[in-house]
């Protein structure tokens, strides 16, 4: 893991929008295939389908915040200077607001 020079909660905070995202996105898939199941199986109405219907709609708002969440960061990340490995400048140089490379004239790939 690459040193961050970043607060310690910062990087927690990172590292749980992460995890969340992740989260948050398997158990999308995995409440969708639930209903896809359950309409399957002839189950169309009942108080099982509404309450596997509702937490697929929080995991699905939940997953939307965090990603907002990740860009506006990310975003932050890029005025810390953080951004320069994130968008493939040379070593040693960083990124203005705009996303544009500081001190290098060349991108890497």
């Amino acid at each position: 893991m690459p040193q961050l020079d970043m607060p310690k909660n910062l990087i927690l905070l990172a590292r749980t929008v992460h995890l969340g995202m992740y989260a948050s996105l398997a158990l999308i898939a995995v409440t969708g295939l639930m209903i896809g199941g359950l309409y399957n199986f002839g189950i169309k109405d009942g108080l099982v389908l509404e309450a596997i219907l509702l937490l697929h709609e929080i995991i699905f708002w939940t997953s939307v915040n965090l990603m907002g969440l990740h860009i506006v960061g990310a975003w932050e990340a890029i005025g810390a200077g953080i951004g320069a490995a994130l968008f493939f400048c040379d070593s040693g140089a960083s990124l203005d607001r705009s996303g544009c490379c500081i001190g290098s004239s060349t991108w890497k790939l």
